[in-house]
C-alpha cells in the first residue's frame, strides 16, 4: 500500500517539477519590464528574491522532501498495530497498555535501525536490528530496548 502511495507521490512531484521547469523556461524569455511588473505584483514587498529563485527553490523542495503520513490517536488506540499492518511486518511494539509512548518517524531503508533525535537537535545512532541473526521478532527486540533507546 505504501509503495503505491510513494510511487504516486513521486509521479506527482515529477509532474509538478516539470511544470515549474516549463514555467522557468517561459519566464526567462520575458522582457525585463514585464518581469519587474510580475515581481512587484507577486513578490512580498522588501524582498530581493526573484521569481526564478522561487521556482528553483520549489523544485529543490520537491526533490528532497518526503511525503509525511501522520498517525495520531489516544493512548492504546492501536496506532502501532495499524502501522505494523500497513507495513506488512511487526516492527513497532504493541500492547494493550501504552508501549511506544514516543513520537516515531519511520522511513524506508535496507536495514531496520534506530536513530534517536533529541530535543536539543542532536542525534544518536542506536544500531541495527536484525531478525535473521537474533531469531526474535523485530518488534520484540525494539520493545526490550525502549528504556535504553529513550532514556526511560
Amino acid at each position: 500500500m505504501f509503495t503505491h502511495l510513494r510511487r504516486q507521490d513521486e509521479r506527482m512531484r515529477s509532474s509538478l517539477s516539470g511544470n515549474y521547469y516549463e514555467t522557468l523556461d517561459k519566464i526567462s524569455i520575458l522582457p525585463t519590464n514585464l518581469m519587474e511588473m510580475l515581481s512587484s505584483q507577486y513578490m512580498p514587498e522588501g524582498t530581493n528574491t526573484t521569481l526564478k529563485q522561487i521556482f528553483e527553490r520549489k523544485i529543490a523542495h520537491l526533490k528532497q522532501q518526503p511525503c509525511p503520513v501522520v498517525v495520531a490517536g489516544q493512548t492504546s488506540a492501536g496506532k502501532s498495530s495499524l502501522l505494523n499492518l500497513l507495513l506488512g511486518k511487526d516492527i513497532l511494539p504493541q500492547a494493550h497498555l501504552s508501549c511506544t509512548s514516543t513520537i516515531c518517524r519511520l522511513s524506508y531503508g535496507n536495514k531496520l535501525r534506530v536513530t534517536v533525535n533529541y530535543m536539543d537537535g542532536s542525534t544518536e545512532d542506536k544500531g541495527v536490528f536484525d531478525e535473521d541473526k537474533n531469531k526474535e521478532p523485530l518488534n520484540m527486540q525494539l520493545e526490550k530496548r525502549i528504556p535504553e533507546l529513550y532514556g526511560r
